[in-house]
């Protein structure tokens, strides 16, 4: 996925990256700052989580309670 849309980066001034933290996610960002000094690695906000998902169900755990109750 990274090489279809690592072209596009050029095009933008500011490049937040908010990836997994897994090696994928990892390797993902490894190869975006490579190539891009304008890219910063956000996860530092949820590096205890395995994702950005993950450490917004957990800082607002109402949010989550809400969510199953609308899937019922």
């Amino acid at each position: 996925m990274i090489s279809r849309i690592k072209n596009s980066f050029g095009n933008y001034e500011n490049i937040e990256l908010y990836f997994d933290n897994d090696k994928a996610g990892n390797r993902a960002v490894e190869i975006i700052k490579n190539e891009n000094q304008n890219a910063e690695d956000c996860r530092v906000l949820y590096s205890y989580f395995k994702d950005l998902n993950d450490w917004l169900i957990h800082k607002n755990p109402s949010n989550e309670k809400h969510a199953r109750y609308m899937i019922r």
